[in-house]
């Protein structure tokens, strides 16, 4: 945040002797005193809301990046950079064909003498 610097202010009070001239002088340059301060107000508010939007994208860069490399860690930890479906579909297809093998393997190590009938 910015440090802000405080102004002392004065204010004239007109005295019950003052002419209408007078206190129109002061209400003018009174005004215009609240014009300053308000425009003030408005340049440091601004400044400290471009301040505050700069720290909160990079707050939501940082906890995106964050998020993404936890996500990636959790993936190499589960599957072990290997994707899944595809593994699926290799094991999917070998039972597949064992499946539809195991009479002809039976033939065989019955013929060959390792099983009994």
């Amino acid at each position: 945040m910015a440090a802000s610097t405080g102004k002392a202010r004065v204010s004239i009070a007109p005295g019950p002797d003052t002419t209408l001239k007078r206190r129109v002088e002061i209400l003018e340059d009174e005004t215009k005193n609240l014009f300053v301060a308000v425009e003030e107000l408005g340049t440091n508010l601004g400044a400290q809301s471009k301040e505050l939007a700069l720290k909160i994208n990079g707050e939501i860069a940082e906890r995106k990046a964050s998020h993404r490399s936890f996500e990636e860690q959790l993936k190499r930890a589960l599957i072990g950079d290997i994707h899944i479906d595809w593994w699926g579909i290799i094991f999917f297809i070998i039972g597949i064909i064992l499946a539809s093998l195991s009479p002809e393997i039976s033939d065989f190590l019955s013929g060959a003498g390792f099983c009994a009938k």
